[in-house]
């Protein structure tokens, strides 16, 4: 790893990495340094479990208050046909989403593995083609417009080569590069003589000398806080939970409220715990989990159907987040080209 590679000059830092920009890295010594320094790539979060992803789809208010309604009705009430309806919804409830992820999940893996990135290297005096996940520092990488960069490197040379770091810096507009080298420290926007990973050239062609790989990366040190930030549910989420509770709420209170008037109007205390549960039970909506499920996966297949997406739908934010980690590669503009 080079430290503040945009301070020094190109000859610099070709010499500390050991490399000759003309000719670039010795085949040999490219594969030494892989195994060295390991596949240049994110780390991608682990896999949930199959049976926690079916469990998930149990874990939220709603969904308690349904269990708990069924239990009650079948244990105390003896209402076993209302207890079997209850809980054939919430079985239809948790498939359907535990199926819908899977989906996504595989749908999202398929992906990555068909956009699998390629470079062009200059290794041993020839210009190669090589899988961006054998790149490593010393290599000598050529861009040009529509190409996405592989990895974190200084600009060695640059014909009017523009860069969209969006994605990065939150940069709106393309950010021009050159091989000079900064004075100083230089925010991660400010670095115009280095080129990072994930960034796209929207203009020009140039050269980059490959500084880091994978998680050593600038957006790779993202990728590594991401990875350790809680997952938030998505805001239709947030909105049935917060109807879970207070269907739960209410109902209680509606309970409450009667079983007390029963009692003090004499009723017996089997009539009062009869009475009190039924209305408990007839005030949760346990068909609502299922319809929210159904309504979902309609609209996602009306979705896939139109033309306007991947086959990967999306219920939670951190399958978007799985789904924004595949490499993509975007078309390169016909101005351009």
């Amino acid at each position: 790893m080079i430290d503040a590679a945009w301070c020094a000059e190109p000859d610099e830092i070709a010499r500390r990495l050991d490399v000759d920009p003309t000719r670039g890295l010795d085949p040999d010594e490219a594969r030494r340094r892989l195994r060295q320094t390991g596949p240049n790539r994110l780390a991608e979060p682990a896999a949930r479990p199959w049976w926690r992803l079916l469990l998930a789809q149990f874990a939220n208010p709603l969904a308690v208050t349904l269990g708990a309604a069924a239990a009650v009705a079948g244990v105390v009430e003896r209402s076993y046909r209302e207890a079997i309806a209850i809980g054939i919804a919430l079985a239809l409830n948790g498939v359907l989403g535990f199926l819908q992820e899977r989906r996504s999940e595989r749908a999202v893996a398929e992906l990555r593995h068909m956009l699998s990135p390629s470079a062009r290297v200059r290794r041993g005096g020839a210009v190669l083609a090589v899988p961006a996940a054998e790149l490593v520092p010393g290599d000598v990488v050529l861009v040009r417009a529509g190409d996405r960069v592989p990895a974190d490197g200084r600009v060695l040379r640059a014909a009017n080569l523009e860069v969209d770091e969006s994605g990065l810096t939150g940069e709106t507009l393309p950010v021009s590069k050159s091989a000079v080298s900064l004075d100083g420290e230089a925010g991660l926007a400010d670095r115009t003589s280095m080129c990072h990973m994930t960034s796209t050239v929207t203009r020009g062609s140039g050269e980059l000398l490959v500084t880091t790989t994978g998680t050593r990366t600038e957006v790779g040190k993202v990728a590594d806080l991401l990875a350790h930030t809680s997952t938030e549910p998505t805001p239709l989420q947030r909105q049935l939970d917060r109807l879970g509770l207070r269907l739960a709420l209410l109902a209680g209170g509606a309970v409450v409220v009667v079983a007390a008037v029963l009692w003090l109007a004499g009723g017996s205390l089997g009539e009062v715990i009869t009475v009190a549960v039924a209305l408990g039970v007839a005030a949760i909506p346990e068909g609502l989990p299922a319809a929210v499920a159904v309504t979902l996966t309609l609209a996602c297949g009306r979705w896939r159907g139109s033309g306007r997406s991947s086959n990967a739908c999306r219920r939670s934010r951190h399958s978007v987040r799985r789904r924004s980690s595949a490499p993509t590669r975007p078309a390169r503009s016909p101005s351009t080209g």
